[in-house]
């Protein structure tokens, strides 16, 4: 009796199915009492290495206003840059409001005339939820790490500000991943508000407060009150900012103010103006002030016993290494 062609056909798809799986040929079958698994040919898996590293420090104290601070350079031991981060000590770690500290921190080498830098590793605004940059920079011998804070009006403190960088034996982080550096421009996010009370001002003297070093200002709000002698004139202040020689603007009210009238001030960014009868508000143009600018009123025919009391503006402040 033959088979017939489809049966026979059928056998060697089946045989072929079998020796695939591995139930046949040389080598094929399963061993009695084992899975049926191929052995492993390629050795033993490899345990990751563990990056053993060493902590650079670059710290200076807090001592002055408005000031800029640069540490001198410290080396670096040869390995992988793998972390940089601010770090605060003392009443600095729990007062550090985004926009009163800018920081950087430069990857050098060489040193003297010779020093140069390679690239900033930190860049940015301090403050108690600063980031951490994770770098894959491979370091040589005569590599050094630099530091420079600038600190505000309200940077002086009793604590230290500096940074951490991590240095180790092999990269934590994949290279093929690349460094993520952190960097922020200056005058970026918000600033620190700042109340400052000016008080009373010299009779005869209008309104003058000059942006201080190593900061930039916006005006949120300028407040006063101006007290006219009995001297009968015309008086009309009026918000008038400078670049320190030219005038930026002019704002004020419509009527003047006469002897013994005490009139309240407030230029502001508000959206309403009251241009008739204290208390007045006026509105203020969108502005900013670098160091050395001026924020003042100009009073039309003030006397020399009118007076400007209670003085207070309040400010979103920056600092700034170039205001």
């Amino acid at each position: 009796m033959h088979a017939s062609p489809r049966a026979i056909w059928g056998a060697v798809l089946a045989l072929v199915a079998l020796i695939s799986l591995g139930a046949l040929g040389p080598g094929g079958g399963v061993a009695p009492g084992t899975t049926g698994e191929q052995p492993n040919t390629r050795g033993p898996i490899p345990t990751p290495k563990p990056a053993y590293g060493t902590f650079v420090e670059a710290i200076t104290a807090l001592t002055t206003a408005n000031n800029i601070y640069t540490t001198v350079s410290q080396p670096l031991p040869p390995g992988w840059i793998s972390t940089v981060a601010p770090t605060a000590f003392g009443t600095t770690s729990t007062n550090c409001p985004h926009g009163r500290y800018y920081g950087s921190f430069t990857l050098n080498a060489g040193s003297g005339a010779l020093l140069t830098g390679i690239c900033n590793l930190w860049t940015g605004y301090i403050w108690y939820k600063s980031p951490t940059s994770l770098c894959t920079i491979q370091v040589q011998q005569g590599m050094q790490i630099q530091m420079q804070i600038v600190a505000g009006t309200n940077g002086a403190t009793t604590g230290n500000m500096g940074f951490r960088v991590l240095v180790t034996d092999s990269p934590i982080v994949p290279i093929s991943n690349g460094s993520s550096l952190w960097f922020e421009s200056q005058a970026s996010g918000p600033g620190e508000i700042i109340s400052k009370q000016v008080g009373t001002v010299t009779a005869g003297d209008d309104i003058s407060v000059t942006v201080p070093a190593a900061v930039r200002w916006k005006l949120r709000s300028l407040f006063g009150l101006l007290t006219a002698s009995a001297a009968a004139a015309n008086r009309v202040p009026l918000y008038a900012p400078s670049d320190g020689t030219n005038l930026l603007a002019f704002n004020g009210p419509n009527v003047s103010q006469t002897a013994n009238d005490a009139w309240y001030y407030l230029w502001g960014t508000i959206g309403i103006s009251l241009l008739t009868s204290s208390p007045f508000s006026f509105a203020i143009p969108d502005l900013t002030y670098p160091t050395g600018y001026v924020i003042k009123t100009q009073t039309a025919s003030l006397q020399g016993g009118d007076q400007w009391t209670l003085v207070n503006l309040q400010i979103e402040e920056w600092a700034m290494p170039k205001p």
